[in-house]
């Protein structure tokens, strides 16, 4: 119903809090979270964006080399996206006026990420986005070290980051025509800033941010109308349109099938990754992501007939095991957190029970003066009252 649309009610770390204390928030917070949200709904939206995610790598790869219009290519994606929210409109919420104005440059970059990556699938292989993409959690823990107060690190988070940095050059310095994918790499790169900036601040808001009031549907309209109207514009600038027409290599059949389950990928995706953002941090979002990469070179191999020289494979192994490792780390260290919320847990227990323990022994204490004071009838009235006053105040 509509409590499975509206956003967890957290507060944002406090200024005034030392990092443990914020950390223990986080993770307070986090196992509320974890009590609104199953597992079963958790593992259900992390498997049906993996899949999503992986169909819609290689449907944008087919679809970017089959249109010679990349930014036109984006406009239809979120048109479609639009029209598959109609059925559902009843539950696009877009908040109050101070979320939506607030949620504007999220969807600004959420419209630059798009139209990086559509540049990158139509310049660079597969192989070289996957490789390139794994190095997207070292800027994801430099964005979260800046602007979360939670973000906590360690010597192993340092090492898997250095492994993936070294992986990346080995295999942009061994993979033979590496410099003809040089636009490729810098759109990727840039999609990659953009990106993790979109789903830092997108955590953020829609996490930390009290009462705030925009549904997973309405976020998604408002990006995919910024995504549409922009890409439209931008392929009126550039005269795609013209380009198009003067193209030797008309459209397939092939490539119409392509670009209709790209658009049909669009929707899911963009659905599950708001999804799965009110579920995981962002670095660990970015972790999941990279899961699909094996299946994704495994297609560019077997049907692009792609090639890579085995020094530039040990520097992709070299990223995938520093990837493996990154995310052994960050599940080490939520595990730590979880039971620093434990054992805060239990402090609290403990001194509910001894403040019980306390107030049993002084009524304990209460009644046996007050037996006594009945046996002996002090002559002293005065006495007795004040006895009994205090008595009373000490239970209070």
């Amino acid at each position: 119903g509509d409590a499975a649309w509206a956003a967890p009610e957290v507060t944002t770390p406090s200024i005034m809090c030392s990092p443990r204390e914020n950390r223990i928030n986080e993770a307070f917070r986090a196992k509320s979270t974890a009590f609104k949200f199953s597992q079963r709904d958790i593992v259900c939206t992390l498997s049906f964006y993996l899949m999503s995610s992986s169909t819609m790598s290689i449907a944008n790869k087919m679809a970017a080399n089959a249109m010679d219009a990349p930014l036109l290519l984006v406009a239809v994606q979120s048109a479609f996206v639009l029209l598959m929210l109609l059925p559902a409109y009843k539950t696009v919420k877009l908040g109050s006026y101070e979320d939506s104005i607030r949620w504007m440059p999220i969807s600004a970059l959420f419209l630059a990420m798009l139209v990086t990556s559509i540049l990158s699938y139509r310049h660079c292989s597969l192989g070289t986005l996957v490789v390139f993409h794994m190095g997207s959690p070292i800027i994801a823990v430099i964005a979260e070290f800046l602007l979360s107060k939670t973000f906590r690190g360690s010597l192993h988070t340092v090492a898997s980051l250095v492994l993936i940095f070294v992986g990346v050059l080995f295999y942009a310095f061994f993979q033979s025509g590496i410099r003809g994918e040089l636009f490729g790499i810098l759109a990727a790169l840039a999609n990659m800033l953009i990106g993790t900036s979109e789903h830092v601040f997108q955590r953020l808001i829609m996490v930390e941010t009290p009462n705030f009031g925009m549904s997973d549907t309405g976020i998604l309209f408002s990006n995919s109308i910024v995504a549409c109207i922009g890409a439209l514009l931008l392929s009126v600038v550039f005269r795609e349109e013209r380009i198009m027409r003067q193209s030797a290599d008309p459209i397939t059949t092939t490539g119409y099938l392509f670009i209709l389950l790209s658009c049909l990928c669009a929707p899911a995706i963009a659905y599950l990754a708001i999804r799965a953002q009110r579920r995981i941090s962002a670095t660990s979002f970015l972790v999941v992501t990279n899961l699909d990469k094996i299946i994704v070179v495994a297609f560019g191999i077997v049907f692009l007939h792609e090639r890579y020289p085995p020094l530039a494979c040990f520097g992709a192994f070299l990223a995938l095991i520093g990837g493996a490792y990154y995310t052994w780390d960050r599940k080490r260290l939520s595990e730590e957190d979880e039971e620093e919320v434990h054992d805060e847990e239990n402090r609290g227990a403990d001194g509910e029970d001894e403040d019980e323990a306390w107030l049993l022994s002084s009524s304990e204490e209460l009644i046996g003066e007050e037996i006594c004071n009945a046996a002996f009838k002090p002559l002293n009235g005065e006495v007795v009252k004040r006895r009994v006053e205090t008595n009373e105040a000490k239970q209070l």
